[in-house]
């Protein structure tokens, strides 16, 4: 089936009645690609004047969000490695912090290199 672009008025070939324009340049036209305006919104949390394109977002962040709602990470756990208490959203998070996971990792892979030498 041939159509004419809606842009350019240009012949194409199309698969499907839907199609409307010839290349990705004419689709991208400005006359029918417009980015929605940045509007100015205020944090119903911090109370920060914030720049969004989305007219029903509310907050700045999701950590305002958060402390608005007072939703906050449903375990408390204690490091395997330092010992601390801390709290997170997962229930296979065992160590508070990435240094932490590292400095265990290095110990158990020290320690199974040292049990493969030996063998």
């Amino acid at each position: 089936m041939t159509k004419n672009c809606v842009i350019c008025g240009k012949p194409m070939d199309v698969l499907t009645n839907r199609e409307k324009y010839c290349s990705d340049k004419c689709s991208r036209h400005k006359k029918y690609y417009k980015p929605k305006p940045m509007l100015r919104k205020k944090c119903l949390e911090c109370k920060k004047v914030f720049m969004t394109r989305r007219p029903n977002k509310k907050f700045c962040s999701n950590i305002c969000k958060n402390k608005y709602h007072k939703i906050e990470p449903p375990f408390k756990k204690i490091c395997l490695e330092c010992k601390e208490e801390f709290a997170t959203g997962k229930t296979y998070q065992y160590y508070c912090c990435k240094s932490c996971y590292n400095f265990a990792k290095n110990r158990r892979s020290k320690k199974e290199y040292q049990e493969r030498k030996v063998l």
